[in-house]
């Protein structure tokens, strides 16, 4: 429930932390009747909600957030089968990403950062004997080989294919997750013969593609996309096709790792050999085998390349690599600088290398989004390294210096994230104002002041240009990107940033239609409450539009999962009285069931969103250490 369930890309205020406590804790029997009420029933299927985030500036892709009670029975599946679900993904030899055994729930004490602190919430990777195990609240599994796909292309394996082999071409399945046929895991298990023989029978495998369908409306068309058990489900799928490849390809006369060399992560297939025929051959052999599943090759994204294997991505990212290595030396020379004359040199110097990462993706001609995450990462780790060189003694006047260093990282963590507006660099760019807030007595007043200020300029120019690009469209849709960015500015400068017309204008946009979704609701909900006087007449407006389409008599809660999600934030909402909310909820369950007091109570167990803004400190902290099926 709380690594694999949802997707990753998520407003950084909404998890399943408070719904896992309810269901790992004791209720009160009166509270316990009152929460099972609003849950009780059984329905053939749900309905997920699905919400679109960016993929680049020209792509996005649609989410789905599943309804909880099948996010209970997932998490019942994954504890009966666990073992099972492991034996069948264990059969993928070529398999670049894959579970490989249960993650362990403890963490090395060994295991620090460079500023003492426990990394938390890492999902598990097998580790050579000499490393130290980083996980802890970790994901379900511990994955082999790579988690991200950047590793794989920057790793040695890859460096010796490359001495292997002259040639190599990539492909890619097209809309994989939206277009597997669900049943298909009964031919990935069994024959498929057998399969639809004993389509009755009470197997694993039907048991899963029952749980994939009773998500997604009952369709066999698609599963969910987002939540990890879709990528093991496509997992057991995609190793019956890849032995599939292996042996034909071997009647064919083709031994793998002699005559040709294939790998696949999660949908991607990477296929080394010495002539273009035998990647003809490999790559005709992928297409009719995932053609039998009903999955097709995306024409337009088959490459071909010839030895070396260096794309222009590789050498933007070796040259910002080597940049960013000299920015660190630079820092280190300028904590170790004895004269303030050379303190300055050095403190130029690094703020000139800053500026020089701009120009290497404009220099190689790629899409910013294929290194945004990788710099991000890398601006993160130097700027905790000079804050936590800050916190040392240091010569006079070199504190001052070493924070306008900060500064600058700040400003260029902006600029990544407003050249590709996606999830994954706005969950970057809370996590600056994070580490900011939590070390905001390291930074003169000036500085901080500093800091305030670009974050409230920097968030706003950028949420503009998205209203701007977007134009009439704008707010009637979900848009996680512009939900976190709305939550950085509410949070890390508060009142400030909510006084801005522009932002006002821009939170009402998404209300203004006369209908709301569930995460903008919560979205605008948690920044009204910064200034709750101030914003009353919208909150009553929000909570206006929840109550009218909770108490709508066709409103089913246990199909729905949008509907379902509203009413549990909706009980939540610290603005309402309890007599508001019981006087709603006795009108939609029945007359008197909920009194006062338990509804009061209620509160505390329902919701997926902490109001008071705690735990986004925690929830920053998971999203930093978990990784990403994509890109590092």
């Amino acid at each position: 429930m709380l690594t694999d369930t949802l997707p990753y890309e998520v407003p950084v205020i909404f998890s399943n932390d408070k719904l896992h406590a309810a269901l790992s804790a004791t209720m009160p029997p009166q509270i316990e009747r009152l929460w099972k009420k609003m849950r009780e029933g059984k329905k053939a299927y749900t309905i997920p909600y699905n919400y679109e985030i960016a993929k680049d500036d020209n792509r996005t892709t649609v989410l789905s957030v599943i309804h909880p009670r099948i996010q209970e029975e997932m998490a019942e599946f994954y504890e009966a089968h666990n073992s099972s679900l492991l034996s069948h993904c264990s059969n993928g030899h070529i398999s670049l990403r894959r579970p490989v055994s249960l993650a362990s729930p403890y963490i090395s004490s060994e295991t620090v950062d460079e500023e003492g602190k426990l990394r938390l919430g890492v999902a598990q990777l097998l580790v050579n004997e000499k490393q130290p195990d980083v996980s802890h609240i970790p994901s379900y599994f511990a994955y082999g080989r790579y988690n991200l796909l950047g590793k794989f292309i920057g790793s040695r394996e890859f460096i010796r294919l490359e001495g292997r082999y002259l040639r190599y071409r990539t492909l890619d399945v097209s809309k994989c997750f939206y277009n597997i046929y669900s049943h298909t895991i009964n031919w990935a298990v069994k024959e498929k013969i057998v399969a639809k023989e004993f389509k009755s029978a009470y197997t694993f495998e039907a048991q899963f593609d029952k749980l994939m369908q009773l998500s997604n409306y009952n369709e066999t068309n698609g599963i969910v996309v987002g939540p990890e058990f879709s990528r093991i489900f496509a997992e057991i799928i995609l190793q019956r096709i890849d032995n599939n490849i292996v042996e034909d390809l071997k009647t064919e006369g083709l031994r793998l790792n002699v005559d040709y060399n294939v790998h696949r992560y999660v949908d991607d297939y990477f296929v080394f050999s010495n002539t273009t025929d035998t990647l003809d051959i490999v790559e005709n052999e992928i297409r009719k085998q995932l053609e039998f599943y009903k999955l097709y090759v995306n024409d337009k994204k088959v490459d071909t390349f010839v030895r070396p294997f260096v794309s222009k991505l590789s050498l933007a990212r070796q040259e910002v690599g080597s940049l960013l290595r000299n920015i660190r030396t630079t820092l280190h020379d300028l904590r170790k600088a004895e004269e303030p004359a050379e303190a300055r040199r050095h403190h130029r110097h690094l703020k000139a290398l800053m500026a020089e990462i701009r120009l290497v993706v404009s220099k190689y001609e790629i899409a910013f989004a294929n290194i945004s995450g990788w710099v991000m990462s890398r601006l993160k780790r130097l700027s905790r390294v000079a804050m936590h060189s800050m916190k040392g003694e240091l010569p006079d006047g070199m504190h001052p210096l070493i924070g306008d260093v900060v500064v600058t990282i700040l400003e260029q963590a902006f600029y990544v994230c407003a050249i590709d507006v996606r999830v994954r660099s706005t969950y970057s760019i809370a996590q600056f104002c994070l580490s900011l807030r939590e070390g905001a007595q390291l930074f003169s007043e000036e500085q901080q002041d500093l800091i305030s200020h670009i974050i409230m300029d920097q968030c706003l120019a950028i949420l503009r240009s998205f209203q701007a690009r977007e134009g009439e469209k704008f707010g009637y849709k979900d848009s996680v990107e512009v939900f976190n960015l709305l939550i950085v500015g509410s949070l890390f400068v508060g009142a400030e940033f909510l006084r801005s017309s522009d932002i006002q204008d821009i939170l009402k946009a998404f209300y203004q239609n006369g209908s709301i979704s569930y995460f903008a609701f919560i979205t605008l909900k948690f920044c009204y409450l910064k200034d709750q006087l101030r914003f009353a007449p919208d909150l009553a407006a929000l909570n206006a539009l929840v109550e009218t389409r909770i108490t709508s008599p066709d409103v089913d809660f246990l199909r729905d999962t949008e509907d379902f999600l509203l009413l549990n934030d909706w009980i939540s909402s610290p603005d309402l009285t309890p007599q508001t909310k019981r006087d709603v909820l006795n009108r939609i369950f029945g007359a008197e069931v909920f009194g006062q007091a338990a509804t009061q109570e209620l509160e505390n167990w329902a919701g997926f969103v902490d109001w008071s803004g705690l735990s986004v400190y925690h929830l920053l902290a998971k999203k930093e250490l978990r990784p990403v099926y994509s890109w590092g």
